[in-house]
C-alpha cells in the first residue's frame, strides 16, 4: 500500500475515475465530498445535495470509504460574498481559484494534514518538478486543461497533491467509467459557478445588488447611452450594451466611483500591459522572466515578459491581448509548468 490519500469526489466522471485510478495504483483511498451550497440543486452543480448522493453511490461502487464535510456557511460568507463584493466594485471575479484553495480542496487539505495523508482531485492537470520544486503542470489534453483553476493553491498543498486524470483525455476517462459501469460515465460536466443558475446578473439582484442607472461614455468621455447598473457589465462585454456606433462595441472600462461604463471598439479593448497583485508564486523566479500568460480560463496562454516589482507583476505581452479584466487571474507558465499567478488589477496599451 502506497499510503493514504483523500480524494475530492464531486459526483462527476473525472473524480470518480480518479478515485479508481488511485486505488489501482495501490493507494488507501478515501472519498471526500465537500458540501458547499444550497442555492442550487442543479445536476451540473459540483457541490449540491444531488451531487452528494451520486458521490456516495460512486464511492460505494468503487468500494472505498466515504465522508462528507459541510462547508456551506464558510462558503456563503467567503466565496459568495466575494462574488457579490467584486461585482459591486466593478470587477470580474474568478472565485473558483479561491474556492479550490480555501474551501473545496482546502477542506480536504485540512483533513489530510491531520491524518498524514495525501490529497487528490480529478482536475485535468499534472504535477512535475521545476527548479527542484513540485509544481502543477498543464494537463496532457490541452483542450481540457484545468491547471488555471489550481493556480492559487498554496505551495505546501501542491507538495502532497495527486492528479490522476491529467495524463488522459476526457473521452478516455469517460470510456474507463463506462467499463467500470459508473453512473457518472456520461454525466454532464459541472458548471463553473456552482451557486448560480442562469444569468449571474439575476443572481446579483436576488442577493441584494440593486441596479442603478448611469452613463455609458465613449473613450473620449462623450455620453452615448445609459446603463442599468455597472455591476451588471464586464470588461470585454459586447452584447446588451444598447448603443449603436456603426461597428461592434465593447466595454473597455468600468468606473464605479463615477457610475460609468466606457465603451469602445475592438482595438480599444486590447491591452499589451497587465498589472497583477496578490501574487502566488510556486517557484522563486528572476525579477524578469519570459513566460506564457493566461488571463482567463478560456484564454490561450500568450508569450510575455513578466517583471516582479514590489509584490506586483507587470506583464508585457508580445502581442496585445483581448480584454484583461480586473479581478481575473493571470497565470504564468514556463513551458507547461505553472510557476505562479496574480490577480489582475489594471491594464493599459
Amino acid at each position: 500500500m502506497k499510503g493514504k490519500v483523500l480524494i475530492g469526489i464531486s459526483g462527476g466522471v473525472d473524480s470518480s475515475v480518479a478515485a479508481h485510478l488511485l486505488k489501482e495504483e495501490g493507494w488507501d483511498v478515501v472519498g471526500v465530498f465537500v458540501f458547499l451550497q444550497t442555492l442550487s440543486d442543479s445536476p451540473r452543480s459540483c457541490c449540491s445535495i444531488a451531487s452528494l448522493r451520486i458521490a456516495y453511490r460512486v464511492a460505494k461502487k468503487l468500494g472505498i470509504p466515504f465522508r462528507a464535510i459541510d462547508y456551506t456557511e464558510p462558503f456563503r460568507r467567503g466565496i459568495i460574498q466575494m462574488f457579490i463584493d467584486e461585482y459591486r466594485a466593478g470587477r470580474t471575479p474568478n472565485v473558483c481559484v479561491f474556492c479550490n484553495r480555501d474551501y473545496k480542496l482546502g477542506a480536504i487539505w485540512k483533513e489530510a494534514l491531520k491524518e498524514g495523508a495525501y490529497m487528490a482531485t480529478g482536475h485535468y492537470a499534472r504535477t512535475g518538478v521545476f527548479r527542484g520544486r513540485k509544481v502543477i503542470r498543464m494537463g496532457e489534453d490541452l483542450s481540457k486543461d484545468q491547471s488555471y483553476f489550481l493556480s492559487y493553491l498554496r505551495p505546501k498543498m501542491v507538495e502532497r497533491l495527486l492528479l490522476p486524470v491529467g495524463e488522459y483525455t476526457k473521452e478516455e476517462i469517460r470510456e474507463m467509467a463506462r467499463k467500470l459501469e459508473l453512473e457518472t460515465a456520461d454525466r454532464e460536466d459541472s458548471m463553473d459557478l456552482c451557486f448560480v443558475e442562469g444569468d449571474y446578473r439575476d443572481f446579483l439582484v436576488k442577493m441584494g445588488v440593486k441596479p442603478r442607472e448611469g452613463e455609458i461614455v465613449d473613450i473620449y468621455g462623450n455620453v452615448i447611452g445609459k446603463h442599468r447598473g455597472y455591476a451588471f457589465y464586464t470588461v470585454g462585454q459586447r452584447r446588451g450594451l444598447g448603443v449603436a456606433l456603426g461597428r461592434r462595441a465593447y466595454v473597455v472600462d468600468i468606473i464605479p466611483e463615477e457610475n460609468r461604463i466606457v465603451v469602445g471598439f475592438e482595438e480599444d479593448v486590447h491591452r499589451r500591459i497587465v498589472i497583477a497583485s496578490r501574487l502566488n508564486m510556486f517557484v522563486e523566479m528572476e525579477t524578469s522572466f519570459r513566460a506564457r500568460v493566461r488571463i482567463r480560463n478560456v484564454h490561450k496562454a500568450a508569450p510575455a515578459t513578466v517583471k516582479l516589482e514590489k509584490e506586483k507583476a507587470i506583464i508585457e505581452f508580445d502581442v496585445p491581448q483581448f480584454a484583461p479584466a480586473p479581478g481575473q487571474i493571470a497565470a504564468f507558465y514556463v513551458d507547461d509548468y505553472l510557476v505562479g499567478a496574480g490577480v489582475i488589477e489594471e491594464s493599459r496599451k
